[in-house]
């Protein structure tokens, strides 16, 4: 597992792990997928709290508002009366992801890159999430942070 025997004489009597292997800090950093000039930027995936098998994922892409939306994003379900989409609800956000500047209904126009947030229903974690530049692992959810449940009506989408 390590480079070289004096890895593994200066850790003799410890137990360690290798670099990097901590699920934490892969959830700390936005995951990224890439192709074809298309960059998608995980920035989060949330449980939600009052809604049994619903998280909340968060992205940013490299893309205009008019060219994506959430139904470009997909993940296995198991909830067999809706499809694999996961466009029920957007929640588009300002570059930062301060501020909710429009909703499903009403979606933004605005500049690259585009920040949302969306809804995927039924959704077991661990589970690989398909966006327009590729497949992305997600290895776990978090809670919700403040930030966006003061932006978003959790409640309403119970």
């Amino acid at each position: 597992m390590w480079s070289n025997t004096s890895d593994m004489a200066e850790t003799r009597g410890k137990r360690r792990q290798p670099p990097h292997n901590n699920t934490s800090e892969r959830i700390q950093a936005p995951l990224v997928a890439e192709r074809e000039g298309v960059s998608v930027r995980v920035m989060g995936v949330h449980s939600l709290p009052y809604v049994r098998d619903t998280l909340l994922v968060e992205v940013m892409v490299n893309l205009p508002s008019q060219e994506v939306s959430a139904a470009d994003f997909n993940a296995p379900s198991n909830i067999q009366e809706w499809s694999e989409d996961c466009g029920q609800y957007e929640f588009w956000l300002n570059q930062d992801g301060s501020e909710l500047i429009g909703y499903w209904l009403d979606p933004p126009v605005q500049p690259a890159p585009t920040r949302f947030a969306f809804l995927l229903y039924g959704c077991p974690v661990p589970f690989t999430l398909t966006t327009p530049a590729g497949k992305v692992r997600i290895h776990r959810s978090t809670p919700v942070p403040p930030r966006l449940l003061h932006l978003i009506w959790i409640e309403d989408l119970a």
